[in-house]
């Protein structure tokens, strides 16, 4: 998955400016202890991090970033691509993440308006099935 997403980088350097994420040479992790307590001390600098604290949030972005980054890797498979774009990514954080990438436009930009046309529709059936159950309630 890290080659998948180093790739996707790679081919959004080419269009974008991106700002990588800096790893410590040799560890695997996300994000780390030190780079939670600098973050902490830019939003508050009088608080500090508990340790308990500190392991559930780098346990929390080591899970969200695989997940994120796993669930992309399958939207780019179905489209039968080998190389993860921020589209892929943009469609998964966007729809179940309620997250939105900035300045990448909105997710109906991002996938074909026929995908936004079946949501609708389907949004619709499910609405008159539902009124359809309301009112065989309310009947009997």
């Amino acid at each position: 998955a890290k080659a998948k997403m180093i790739r996707a980088q790679q081919a959004q350097s080419q269009t974008q400016q991106y700002r990588p994420v800096a790893v410590p040479e040799g560890s695997n992790q996300i994000i780390t202890g030190r780079r939670l307590q600098h973050l902490l001390s830019e939003i508050s600098p009088t608080e500090t991090l508990d340790p308990q604290a500190e392991e559930l949030l780098i346990d929390f972005a080591e899970d969200f970033v695989e997940n994120v980054v796993q669930f992309a890797c399958e939207v780019a498979r179905s489209r039968s691509s080998d190389t993860l774009e921020v589209k892929d990514l943009h469609m998964h954080l966007d729809r179940n993440w309620n997250i939105r990438l900035p300045g990448y436009g909105n997710l109906e930009d991002v996938g074909s308006a026929s995908s936004a046309a079946t949501r609708t529709s389907t949004n619709e059936n499910h609405l008159h099935r539902r009124e359809a159950v309301k009112k065989r309630k309310l009947g009997k």
